[in-house]
Formats: structure tokens, C-alpha cells, sequence
């Protein structure tokens, strides 16, 4: 449980720095995996340390439909570069309650904004947006990760 949290606060936390992305990674994998890692060489190819946590993760692509297997999502900040380093490097790590991704739909009355692997809330002509911090954006996101098509969500102002 400790190890969801600290997720959880990394995942929040703002990264300053680059966000660091593998080119040659691909997603479909199961998450983070425990191993002791301090290193990202110790989790072999494709995969990366979560420094925070010691545990080995698929790498992921923050710009691509990468979905990271039920249960995980591409975090753009899950990890840095190197121990200690302050920059943000993608992996998948355990989605919490409002992740999402083509693995990982959101509950109903939400729609998965695929950009930010977030869930956001559904909002129409007859179903508006619950306060003025949000406006409801008609074309928001698709009904998957790469398509085309429009769904309406609620985003903030």
C-alpha cells in the first residue's frame, strides 16, 4: 500500500525538468514489477526503475496510444532519467482511481481524455459541467486513443 501512495504523490507531483521518452519502448506490458532495482539497467530492455519505489516498469511513450495492460497506465513523470536526477522519464505504473487508457476505461458518466490518461467528466447540452473551473469542450478527446472522432468532456478553465 505504501508503494501505491508514493506512486501516487510521484504521479502528482509537477516534474521540472525534460520528460525523457524511449523512442524504441512500446507499451502492452503489466506495470511495475518488484525487483530491487537502483538502476534502470537492472530491469533489462524495455523496461525502467521506478527509483521511488525499486521496482522495475515497461517504458512507455507519452505521445503514443501506448496502453500499458489492464491496471497500469503511461505515466509521463513515473520515473527520471537516473537516481537523484530531476527530469521525468514515462513509464506505466498503477493507475489510480481517474486513469485511463485504452485498457482502462473510465466508469460511466466519464470519458477518457487519451491525452492526459485521465478520466474526465461527460458534459453535453443537457449535461453541463458542475462548476465555472471547468467548461465543457465538445471535442475534447475521441472515443479511443487515435481516433478521430469527438467526445465532449469537461476540462478545466
Amino acid at each position: 500500500m505504501e508503494t501505491l501512495a508514493l506512486l501516487a504523490i510521484v504521479s502528482l507531483c509537477a516534474c521540472s525538468g525534460d520528460v525523457v521518452v524511449d523512442p524504441n519502448a512500446g507499451g502492452g506490458g503489466t506495470g511495475p514489477s518488484p525487483t530491487g532495482c537502483e538502476d534502470h539497467t537492472d530491469c533489462g530492455a524495455g523496461k525502467l526503475c521506478i527509483f521511488a519505489t525499486g521496482t522495475c516498469a515497461d517504458a512507455c511513450a507519452i505521445d503514443s496510444c501506448d496502453a500499458c495492460g489492464a491496471g497500469s497506465v503511461c505515466n509521463d513523470c513515473a520515473t527520471s532519467s537516473c537516481p537523484g536526477c530531476r527530469d521525468c522519464t514515462a513509464a506505466c505504473a498503477p493507475k489510480d482511481d481517474y486513469g485511463c487508457d485504452d485498457d482502462d476505461p473510465c466508469e460511466s458518466l466519464f470519458t477518457c481524455n487519451f491525452r492526459a490518461r485521465r478520466c474526465d467528466l461527460n458534459c453535453g447540452p443537457e449535461l453541463p459541467c458542475p462548476s465555472g473551473d471547468f467548461t465543457c469542450e465538445a471535442c475534447a478527446t475521441g472515443s479511443c486513443c487515435g481516433c478521430k472522432d469527438c467526445v465532449s468532456s469537461c476540462v478545466a478553465n
